[in-house]
């Protein structure tokens, strides 16, 4: 697995990529990893690190610089109130030639995601199935707060018609995080969809 990330000291996991001139690590989300198999699936290889398109390093060196400027400026503030306007990055990429990227290569599996199935089995309705992951959730954690954030996070991705297979193969923590879930709550609401399904009966 290329692209998996290889744990401590590097913290960017479950995917990075790793900048082979500075040896930074930087942390891949689910529009980078579509980025990557489009670029595949146009016809080009990626057999290591250094195969990463262009565009998508410069969308990582970019991405990075963002967020240091967010902490830069949270340290800075004092929590004074700001009327700086929020910008938001728009991280679509669109298919070509009327064409969905789809993940339907085993060369793109076996680049993404490695020996992990992308493929998941959820009975019944999606949406019923997000809603009883949520509350799947919610029976684990006696914390209202994180309750709270269990149902927020179920919001985000019924309101966005994603279902559990996607939240599995995009494994996309950050995204939460960036629309106020709580961090612990959002890399279980990620992780854990395989354990759920396991023993989940829509029935």
């Amino acid at each position: 697995m290329i692209f998996r990330c290889p744990g401590p000291p590097c913290d960017r996991g479950p995917y990075c990529w790793q900048d082979g001139a500075t040896k930074k690590h930087y942390r891949l989300l689910g529009h980078h990893l579509r980025g990557i198999v489009k670029s595949i699936q146009q016809g080009g290889r990626i057999e290591s690190h250094s195969d990463v398109p262009d565009d998508i390093r410069k969308q990582l060196y970019a991405e990075e610089q963002q967020h240091s400027d967010r902490k830069r400026k949270r340290r800075n503030s004092d929590s004074r109130p700001t009327d700086h306007v929020p910008v938001v990055v728009n991280n679509y990429i669109p298919p070509t030639s009327g064409q969905a990227v789809t993940y339907n290569t085993n060369e793109t599996m076996r680049i993404i995601h490695g020996d992990r199935s992308p493929q998941l089995v959820v009975p019944g309705y999606r949406e019923e199935a997000v809603e009883a992951y949520y509350e799947w959730h919610c029976s684990q954690v006696r914390s209202q707060k994180q309750k709270q954030s269990y149902k927020m996070a179920r919001d985000l991705t019924l309101d966005r018609a994603l279902d559990l297979e996607h939240v599995y193969i995009d494994s996309d923590a950050q995204f939460y995080i960036d629309h106020g879930v709580l961090e612990g709550v959002a890399r279980r609401f990620v992780t854990d969809v395989k354990v759920f399904l396991d023993q989940y009966d829509a029935s």
